[in-house]
């Protein structure tokens, strides 16, 4: 099979001469398995939009968004029977993972002045392999600032609870997010979101309305935003809070599944 690149190059040289072969044989793929399917689907629009810019027929696209597996979160008290104070809780769950923006939101907090009423919690697994690395890294870049505290993975069954605890969930990937499923579980909890403009994200979180969103990697806009939540909870938490949609579910996901087939079916 020819290629950009002779069989056995490697480095980034080789990577560039063999990248339009690449592409190629991949649209190609696409448009083998595309053809083959009744529907192909997305957990995000603009994954829809992307492959449908690649010539995919639109028509076979279809979109389903993931929910909460979640059966019953409860949510806690709103805004107007218990306004956010201070300090402001902010909490990470999931991963430590380069590509999540975990050390980008460490930048963010460690540009905060240290008497800024703030405080920072990442949840998530920290003991072993790339995660300590992380979670080391982390602590370099946070110093000493007993404001940011690491708790190490919990149960599934804790995480509404941990998320409940939070006045607002950073999700600061850095890379496409096709959920994540925990903006869904966070709204269900009745916590907003700050997340970044990529992926699904910017289709979940309504910027200023019920959430913030920022540049993906830009730690310093990061920074600022929770600071003039600090300033103000009430005109930025706690007027999300009030907007927060409905959160989406697995019986919502199931649901629109049922749609498709027997759209399918009916062709």
């Amino acid at each position: 099979e020819k290629t950009g690149a002779p069989a056995n190059a490697s480095g980034r040289w080789a990577t560039a001469l063999g990248m339009p072969d690449l592409i190629r044989r991949n649209k190609a793929r696409q448009e083998t398995i595309v053809e083959l399917l009744d529907r192909y689907v997305f957990l995000s629009r603009q994954a829809v939009d992307i492959v449908a810019a690649n010539g995919a027929d639109r028509t076979k696209l279809a979109l389903n968004y993931l929910g909460t597996s979640h059966a019953d979160i409860q949510q806690k008290p709103g805004p107007d029977e218990r306004p956010t104070g201070l300090p402001i809780r902010l909490g990470y769950v999931g991963r430590l993972d380069r590509i999540k923006g975990v050390l980008d939101l460490a930048r963010a907090f460690r540009a905060l002045p240290s008497s800024l009423p703030v405080q920072l919690e990442y949840c998530g697994p920290n003991e072993a392999g790339e995660a300590l690395a992380i979670a080391e890294e982390i602590r370099r870049i946070v110093g000493d600032d007993n404001r940011v505290t690491m708790t190490g993975a919990a149960a599934h069954s804790e995480i509404p609870d941990r998320l409940r605890s939070y006045d607002v969930l950073c999700v600061p990937s850095i890379t496409f997010e096709g959920g994540p499923t925990v903006i869904h579980e966070a709204r269900a909890a009745g916590t907003p979101v700050i997340g970044t403009s990529i992926g699904a994200i910017p289709e979940l979180v309504r910027d200023g309305i019920d959430g913030a969103l920022v540049q993906a990697g830009n730690w310093r806009a990061l920074s600022a935003l929770v600071a003039s939540i600090a300033a103000n909870p009430a005109v930025t938490v706690d007027h999300w809070r009030r907007n927060l949609q409905r959160a989406r579910s697995m019986d919502d996901v199931a649901a629109e599944y049922e749609v498709l087939y027997d759209e399918i079916m009916a062709t």
